[in-house]
């Protein structure tokens, strides 16, 4: 009938409902895509800031493990210049004795004395302050275990050489100078005790003019 037909007519979708129906449609996934975008843009924000994180602790640990080697590189260096001038200054203050007493010498008393060994003793006679009724006395110079004594007759035996250095090398060659004068060329070798390695080697020649 003409009814049914104008509700068959009515029932079908108007253009216009499409439209708006796809329209709705559009702008719903239009936003989803938005979401999805703005959430995978945090996301990958995320990962990267993660990354920078990663990448400045690895820099700082190489800086920081730089510091530390330099500072004991530092260190280090600091220990063994010091270990240098106290084996320069106790070898110098041993040499400077030897040659003081040995000038202050009237001779050399070859029967204890050894000479051209690495490990010599030297001993001098001397009248300088003799013990009370005699007009000279023994002063001896020998190397034991790395460390130098010295025994002045009248007194108790005391070392020479400092605890913190070794001394390897006490070499003496018997000489004669001019107008035959008698001396001693004394060669010493110090060598650092501590940790790290340090060697100092001096030679004199000392002048016996206890008689002159």
């Amino acid at each position: 009938s003409r009814n049914s037909l104008i509700l068959r007519k009515d029932s079908v979708p108007s253009h216009n409902s499409i439209d708006r129906r796809m329209a709705g449609g559009r702008i719903m996934n239009y936003s989803f895509i938005r979401l999805f975008a703005k959430n995978s843009l945090f996301a990958d924000k995320k990962s990267f800031s993660l990354i920078e994180i990663i990448v400045y602790l690895a820099i700082l640990g190489g800086i920081s493990i730089f510091v530390v080697n330099f500072l004991l590189q530092i260190t280090a260096l600091q220990e063994r210049v010091s270990a240098e001038r106290a084996a320069l200054s106790n070898a110098r203050l041993i040499l400077e004795t030897l040659q003081r007493t040995t000038a202050q010498a009237k001779e050399v008393y070859t029967p204890t004395s050894r000479f051209n060994q690495n490990a010599g003793q030297l001993s001098l006679v001397t009248s300088l302050n003799p013990p009370a009724g005699e007009t000279a006395k023994y002063v001896d110079f020998w190397v034991d275990n790395g460390a130098l004594y010295v025994k002045d007759e009248g007194l108790a035996t005391s070392t020479l050489s400092a605890v913190g250095v070794r001394v390897s090398k006490f070499y003496m060659e018997r000489m004669v100078q001019g107008l035959g004068k008698e001396a001693v060329k004394i060669t010493l070798q110090v060598d650092s005790a501590s940790r790290y390695s340090a060697s100092i080697t001096l030679s004199a020649i000392a002048v016996l003019r206890g008689n002159y």
